[in-house]
Protein backbone atom coordinates (compact mmCIF):
# COMPACT_ATOMS: atom_id res chain seq x y z
CA UNK A 1 0.00 0.00 0.00
CA UNK A 2 1.30 3.51 -0.78
CA UNK A 3 2.27 5.79 2.20
CA UNK A 4 -0.20 8.52 3.00
CA UNK A 5 1.87 11.35 2.55
CA UNK A 6 1.20 14.81 4.33
CA UNK A 7 0.57 16.37 1.13
CA UNK A 8 -2.03 14.30 0.21
CA UNK A 9 -3.34 14.36 3.99
CA UNK A 10 -3.04 18.54 3.87
CA UNK A 11 -5.62 18.04 0.31
CA UNK A 12 -8.24 15.80 2.70
CA UNK A 13 -8.41 18.75 5.28
CA UNK A 14 -7.87 21.78 2.73
CA UNK A 15 -11.05 20.21 0.46
CA UNK A 16 -13.23 17.98 2.68
CA UNK A 17 -12.73 18.20 5.98
CA UNK A 18 -12.45 21.36 6.49
CA UNK A 19 -15.25 23.20 4.70
CA UNK A 20 -17.77 20.47 6.59
CA UNK A 21 -16.66 22.14 9.59
CA UNK A 22 -17.29 24.80 8.58
CA UNK A 23 -20.90 23.80 7.30
CA UNK A 24 -21.40 22.21 10.79
CA UNK A 25 -20.40 25.55 12.56
CA UNK A 26 -23.01 27.36 10.77
CA UNK A 27 -25.70 24.85 11.33
CA UNK A 28 -25.06 24.91 14.82
CA UNK A 29 -25.07 27.81 15.17
CA UNK A 30 -28.27 28.98 13.37
CA UNK A 31 -30.76 26.20 14.25
CA UNK A 32 -30.36 27.77 18.16
CA UNK A 33 -33.48 30.23 16.42
CA UNK A 34 -35.06 28.49 13.59
CA UNK A 35 -34.70 26.20 10.27
CA UNK A 36 -34.59 28.57 7.37
CA UNK A 37 -36.91 25.91 5.82
CA UNK A 38 -37.88 26.97 2.76
CA UNK A 39 -41.82 26.15 1.55
CA UNK A 40 -41.26 26.86 -2.25
CA UNK A 41 -38.64 24.62 -2.99
CA UNK A 42 -38.68 22.27 0.48
CA UNK A 43 -35.65 22.62 1.19
CA UNK A 44 -33.17 24.34 3.78
CA UNK A 45 -31.58 27.90 3.09
CA UNK A 46 -28.25 27.14 4.32
CA UNK A 47 -28.41 23.83 5.72
CA UNK A 48 -27.02 20.88 3.44
CA UNK A 49 -26.24 17.43 3.22
CA UNK A 50 -22.35 17.13 4.49
CA UNK A 51 -20.96 16.39 1.01
CA UNK A 52 -22.48 19.71 -1.07
CA UNK A 53 -19.65 21.57 1.49
CA UNK A 54 -17.03 19.39 -0.27
CA UNK A 55 -14.49 21.19 -2.37
CA UNK A 56 -12.76 17.69 -4.03
CA UNK A 57 -15.14 14.41 -4.27
CA UNK A 58 -12.00 12.68 -5.15
CA UNK A 59 -10.59 13.81 -1.51
CA UNK A 60 -13.83 13.03 0.48
CA UNK A 61 -13.96 10.08 -1.53
CA UNK A 62 -10.14 9.26 -0.30
CA UNK A 63 -10.65 10.39 3.17
CA UNK A 64 -13.32 8.29 3.80
CA UNK A 65 -11.77 5.66 2.45
CA UNK A 66 -8.81 5.82 5.47
CA UNK A 67 -11.12 7.18 8.04
CA UNK A 68 -14.74 5.55 8.41
CA UNK A 69 -15.97 7.01 11.22
CA UNK A 70 -15.43 10.79 8.68
CA UNK A 71 -18.24 8.57 6.42
CA UNK A 72 -20.52 7.55 9.22
CA UNK A 73 -20.45 11.19 10.80
CA UNK A 74 -21.44 12.35 7.51
CA UNK A 75 -24.52 10.13 6.65
CA UNK A 76 -25.41 10.16 9.97
CA UNK A 77 -25.90 13.90 10.04
CA UNK A 78 -27.88 13.84 6.72
CA UNK A 79 -30.06 10.98 7.78
CA UNK A 80 -30.96 13.84 10.75
CA UNK A 81 -30.86 16.80 8.19
CA UNK A 82 -33.47 14.35 6.03
CA UNK A 83 -35.93 13.51 9.35
CA UNK A 84 -36.63 17.30 9.64
CA UNK A 85 -36.82 18.39 6.31
CA UNK A 86 -39.67 15.93 5.96
CA UNK A 87 -41.09 16.46 9.72
CA UNK A 88 -41.29 20.25 8.25
CA UNK A 89 -42.64 19.19 4.76
CA UNK A 90 -45.38 17.45 6.54
CA UNK A 91 -46.33 19.68 9.17
CA UNK A 92 -46.48 22.88 6.49
CA UNK A 93 -48.63 20.67 4.42
CA UNK A 94 -50.49 20.46 7.87
CA UNK A 95 -50.49 24.15 8.36
CA UNK A 96 -51.71 24.55 4.89
CA UNK A 97 -54.45 22.44 4.43
CA UNK A 98 -55.73 23.31 7.68
CA UNK A 99 -58.77 25.64 7.00
CA UNK A 100 -58.87 27.51 9.96
CA UNK A 101 -55.11 28.54 10.16
CA UNK A 102 -55.28 29.09 6.38
CA UNK A 103 -57.53 31.39 6.84
CA UNK A 104 -56.29 33.45 9.87
CA UNK A 105 -53.05 33.54 8.37
CA UNK A 106 -54.68 34.79 5.16
CA UNK A 107 -56.84 37.38 7.09
CA UNK A 108 -53.11 38.84 8.31
CA UNK A 109 -51.54 39.30 4.48
CA UNK A 110 -54.94 40.63 2.69
CA UNK A 111 -53.58 42.29 0.05
CA UNK A 112 -50.45 39.67 0.29
CA UNK A 113 -49.46 36.98 -3.22
CA UNK A 114 -50.12 33.85 -2.43
CA UNK A 115 -45.57 33.56 -1.91
CA UNK A 116 -46.16 35.66 1.25
CA UNK A 117 -48.66 32.99 2.63
CA UNK A 118 -46.71 30.39 1.63
CA UNK A 119 -43.96 31.27 3.52
CA UNK A 120 -46.19 32.63 6.58
CA UNK A 121 -47.25 29.03 6.99
CA UNK A 122 -43.96 28.13 6.80
CA UNK A 123 -43.02 29.79 9.88
CA UNK A 124 -45.66 27.88 11.45
CA UNK A 125 -44.86 24.83 10.58
CA UNK A 126 -41.07 25.65 11.97
CA UNK A 127 -43.03 26.73 15.12
CA UNK A 128 -41.04 30.10 14.72
CA UNK A 129 -43.04 32.96 16.76
CA UNK A 130 -40.88 35.77 15.97
CA UNK A 131 -39.41 35.99 12.52
CA UNK A 132 -37.25 38.66 12.49
CA UNK A 133 -37.05 40.73 9.52
CA UNK A 134 -38.86 39.07 6.93
CA UNK A 135 -41.70 41.00 5.50
CA UNK A 136 -44.99 38.96 5.94
CA UNK A 137 -43.70 38.03 9.20
CA UNK A 138 -43.39 41.85 10.05
CA UNK A 139 -47.21 41.73 9.35
CA UNK A 140 -48.32 38.76 11.26
CA UNK A 141 -45.92 38.95 14.10
CA UNK A 142 -48.57 40.59 16.46
CA UNK A 143 -50.70 37.82 16.04
CA UNK A 144 -47.78 34.81 15.56
CA UNK A 145 -48.66 33.63 19.18
CA UNK A 146 -52.61 32.69 18.19
CA UNK A 147 -51.89 31.04 14.86
CA UNK A 148 -49.05 28.59 16.19
CA UNK A 149 -51.45 27.98 19.65
CA UNK A 150 -54.16 27.40 17.23
CA UNK A 151 -51.92 25.13 14.49
CA UNK A 152 -49.81 23.04 17.82
CA UNK A 153 -53.33 22.18 19.27
CA UNK A 154 -55.04 21.06 16.08
CA UNK A 155 -51.74 19.19 14.71
CA UNK A 156 -49.85 17.89 18.14
CA UNK A 157 -48.32 14.89 16.10
CA UNK A 158 -47.00 17.34 13.23
CA UNK A 159 -45.33 19.66 15.91
CA UNK A 160 -44.33 16.96 18.15
CA UNK A 161 -42.22 15.52 14.94
CA UNK A 162 -41.15 18.96 14.22
CA UNK A 163 -39.89 19.57 17.58
CA UNK A 164 -38.48 15.71 18.07
CA UNK A 165 -36.47 15.97 14.46
CA UNK A 166 -34.80 19.55 14.95
CA UNK A 167 -33.51 18.69 18.48
CA UNK A 168 -31.80 15.71 16.83
CA UNK A 169 -30.53 16.95 14.54
CA UNK A 170 -28.73 20.02 16.56
CA UNK A 171 -27.63 17.03 18.76
CA UNK A 172 -26.14 15.06 15.88
CA UNK A 173 -24.42 18.38 14.40
CA UNK A 174 -23.03 19.14 17.26
CA UNK A 175 -21.41 15.47 17.86
CA UNK A 176 -20.20 15.40 14.25
CA UNK A 177 -18.57 18.96 14.02
CA UNK A 178 -16.81 17.48 17.71
CA UNK A 179 -16.22 14.63 15.82
CA UNK A 180 -15.00 16.08 12.67
CA UNK A 181 -12.93 18.86 14.42
CA UNK A 182 -10.77 16.13 16.80
CA UNK A 183 -10.27 14.31 13.70
CA UNK A 184 -9.10 17.19 12.15
CA UNK A 185 -6.28 17.67 14.71
CA UNK A 186 -5.07 14.13 15.00
CA UNK A 187 -4.42 14.12 11.61
CA UNK A 188 -2.57 17.40 11.45
CA UNK A 189 -0.47 16.06 14.58
CA UNK A 190 0.38 12.93 12.92
CA UNK A 191 1.36 14.08 10.00
CA UNK A 192 2.69 17.56 10.78
CA UNK A 193 0.42 19.68 8.88
CA UNK A 194 0.13 23.14 10.17
CA UNK A 195 -3.45 24.05 10.39
CA UNK A 196 -4.55 27.32 9.40
CA UNK A 197 -6.35 29.60 11.58
CA UNK A 198 -9.52 29.31 11.87
CA UNK A 199 -12.15 31.72 9.38
CA UNK A 200 -13.67 35.08 10.25
CA UNK A 201 -17.37 33.83 10.66
CA UNK A 202 -18.95 30.52 11.43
Amino acid sequence: MTPISPARVQDWLNAALTPMIEGLKREVELTRDRYFWQPNTGRFEFFYPLADYVLDEDNLEDLEEHNAPTRAGRLGHDTSLEALRAALSAAFAAARNDAETARAARSLLPQSEDTDLEYLLGYVAEGVSDAGDNRPARLWKPRSAEILAQFDAGHPAERAAVTAAGHELRSVARGTLAAFKQTRRVLADTYEIRLKPAGIGW
